[in-house]
């Protein structure tokens, strides 16, 4: 995504900017870990994408008007934030311990201090995937997907399972 424009524009960066630095003011416990704005770009990517601005004057009925206040385009940073900060509820504890959370580095060399998703990543990719599916592990290291973007959709969809 560095590649894509939107995200270079700075009205685009400083809303990223400013939703990280309130989540890491909220949870001083973790603050901000490396990768996080990867999982915000997506979430404002979409919600920007899905965003809807409609002229005053056209006439909308009444549940369509819900739609268009869900949809307004004027809370686009409001509503990125909120959904960042329901998913790293799931997320967060993955990003607790030391270490970064990018995997092309590591805390002093020390894998006991990477963060609990980067020692998963590592295993998932470096071991089970590229075991089951050599063909997509490697079309996956091709096209630069961090394998931490995949493995915290598999923390987070077994942290609402767990909650049901």
């Amino acid at each position: 995504m560095p590649d894509n424009l939107y995200f270079r524009q700075p009205d685009t960066q400083a809303i990223l900017l400013d939703i990280l630095f309130i989540w890491s003011k909220l949870n001083p416990d973790v603050g901000y870990r490396q990768g996080m704005h990867e999982v915000l770009a997506l979430i404002l990517w979409v919600v920007e994408r899905d965003a809807i601005e409609i002229d005053p004057s056209t006439q909308v009925g009444s549940s369509d008007s819900v739609m268009l206040a869900v949809l307004n385009p004027h809370f686009v940073g409001h509503d990125a934030f909120t959904l960042f900060c329901l998913i790293m509820q799931g997320l967060k504890s993955s990003y607790q311990s030391g270490g970064t959370i990018n995997a092309r580095s590591t805390t002093n060399g020390n894998p006991a201090q990477e963060a609990p998703i980067i020692q998963r990543s590592q295993r998932v990719v470096g071991g089970l995937l590229e075991r089951l599916d050599p063909a997509l592990a490697a079309h996956l290291k091709e096209i630069a997907i961090l394998p931490q973007l995949f493995v915290m959709y598999k923390s987070l969809s077994s942290t609402v399972d767990a909650s049901d």
